[in-house]
């Protein structure tokens, strides 16, 4: 089974239809989709700043403009209400989108919207990005939030915003009891230096292809293993994402059961599908 581990709601992937042409061009079978952050429709250019700086971990400098844009009530309100439209598309697509419920761990009620939530739409994991929502690894809300997602077997997907929260994640990570997925490779030098306290839940995505090298992707195969690494697109930001790091993926010379793991497996497994 191939599943993109994580998509977003909008562009080109702003409806079923779109988006199960999309699965199936590039031979994939289900994907994780979340809201969208920005109102922009069509499709999104990235440059390949993963090509150009292959060693760098260029979402820590981009993670300073997202929060520019994106921390403000206009932004939070649209994440809020395209939770709604990603249940709808997994409610059309026939099984083959997978909700993941985007939270705002600022907000003091978030915890109660979630379990209310969790009932009327069953979402299978949720989503959390600190530069969209500027809450801390160390507040209680997020210990609070992951507790709760363990209780109901939800693992989560992270987008980290600094290598300080980084390693606050990592030290806390030895209390985690459900997956956390962190998203595209970020901290991934913190989490190589600090190796020796990384938790067992924590799993590595490796989206998008525009901004993730094959250089640090390669990096984390070799440190972690592929039972580690998570195929993820970041559609639509970014073209033709999930053929391209498809692509990636089965061009890194591994054995096919590896190969396997980082398409697929590794997140059915964690997903329970």
């Amino acid at each position: 089974m191939i599943i993109d581990g994580h998509a977003h709601a909008g562009g080109d992937y702003r409806d079923a239809s779109h988006i199960i042409k999309a699965l199936d061009e590039a031979g994939a079978d289900r994907l994780v989709l979340c809201p969208k952050a920005s109102e922009k429709e069509g499709s999104y250019y990235l440059p390949q700043l993963g090509n150009l700086f292959p060693d760098w971990d260029m979402n820590f400098f981009i993670n300073r403009f997202i929060r520019l844009m994106t921390n403000n009530h206009r932004t939070h309100e649209l994440i809020e209400k395209t939770n709604e439209t990603v249940f709808t598309l997994a409610q059309e697509s026939g099984g083959r989108i997978i909700q993941f419920y985007w939270t705002n761990p600022l907000k003091d009620t978030f915890l109660k919207e979630s379990e209310v939530l969790l009932k009327k739409w069953k979402f299978k994991g949720i989503k959390l990005h600190q530069a969209c929502h500027p809450f801390a690894i160390s507040s209680g809300s997020f210990r609070e939030l992951a507790e709760w997602s363990a209780t109901e077997k939800l693992p989560i997907f992270l987008h980290p915003f600094s290598t300080e929260e980084v390693r606050d994640l990592i030290s806390y990570s030895k209390n985690l009891k459900t997956p956390v997925i962190i998203g595209h490779l970020i901290g991934l030098d913190v989490f190589i230096h600090m190796k020796g306290e990384v938790s067992e839940q924590i799993f590595f995505d490796i989206s998008c292809p525009a901004l993730v090298s094959e250089k640090r992707l390669r990096k984390a195969l070799e440190v972690f293993g592929a039972g580690k690494i998570i195929m993820g697109s970041d559609s639509p930001y970014g073209k033709d994402n999930l053929k391209e790091i498809i692509h990636r993926v089965r061009s890194l010379s591994i054995p096919d059961k590896d190969m396997d793991l980082i398409l697929g497996k590794n997140l059915q497994k964690i997903l329970g599908l």
